[in-house]
């Protein structure tokens, strides 16, 4: 159970399996500024400091509720609650950790954290050439229905992920790859997340429904609200203080 809700918090955070890239393709930041652009633009992006997002996850028959709290550029808190449990995880600009139901809080090494950090970072969409340096064009293909256009995109420890914008659009629909299970020794399995119901929040363009599914099971995370530039609390569990 606690596995499926994890999965459905970071179904942004796709570890994917395919090898590293070394070099920058132009032709990608064209898709890339395009996308940029429809959502909001460099400027506005870079203006937004802070972001709560409270949201509602599903895994087959489960359902909590969840936030997540980020700070500019790259701090981090989720939380969830429900069915009798809390479960967070969050990065305060130096440790990255994980807290699950009944086991004392985990500090994050490695690649585990690498991935944690760049799939929260409230920077990244402002900054993806320095956030991902390794950039490619894939072929175009289509999504229900829509051509889109791909790219494969690498951050340093990370593995490539797979982005789909829509041809029209330029809206980000899609992410392709493999999710990691660090806790069977790195394992990967196949996932997709669709991104859908695209709405304004002072003038960015925020996808409120997110569809994951890898094959085996299906998760949501439906947002309720998202709030932009208030203060924020991301306070490293009192266990791991000093450490």
């Amino acid at each position: 159970m606690i596995s499926m809700l994890r999965s459905a918090l970071f179904v942004l955070l796709l570890a994917l399996a395919a090898p590293a890239h070394a070099a920058a393709d132009p032709a990608a930041d064209v898709i890339l500024n395009q996308y940029v652009d429809a959502i909001g633009g460099k400027a506005r992006l870079s203006q937004i400091k802070t972001r709560t997002s409270k949201m509602k996850i599903s895994a087959g028959w489960l359902s909590v509720k969840g936030e997540s709290r980020q700070q500019w550029p790259d701090k981090a808190q989720d939380d969830i609650s429900g069915l009798g449990m809390k479960m967070s995880g969050g990065y305060d600009g130096k440790t990255a950790w994980v807290k699950e139901p009944a086991k004392d809080p985990r500090a994050l090494q490695g690649r585990e954290a690498q991935q944690f950090i760049v799939g929260h970072r409230l920077d990244r969409m402002a900054n993806l050439p320095s956030v991902y340096p390794d950039r490619r064009v894939l072929a175009d293909d289509m999504v229900e229905g829509r051509k889109v256009h791909r790219v494969g995109l690498t951050a340093p420890g990370c593995n490539e992920e797979i982005w789909s914008f829509d041809a029209e659009t330029h809206l980000l629909v899609m992410v392709e790859g493999q999710k990691e299970d660090f806790k069977d020794g790195g394992k990967l399995s196949p996932i997709k997340t669709t991104l859908e119901d695209y709405r304004d929040v002072d003038g960015i363009k925020l996808p409120f429904r997110m569809r994951g599914d890898d094959g085996k099971s299906k998760s949501s995370i439906e947002f309720e609200s998202v709030v932009h530039n208030q203060p924020v609390a991301i306070s490293l569990p009192d266990a791991l203080a000093g450490k």
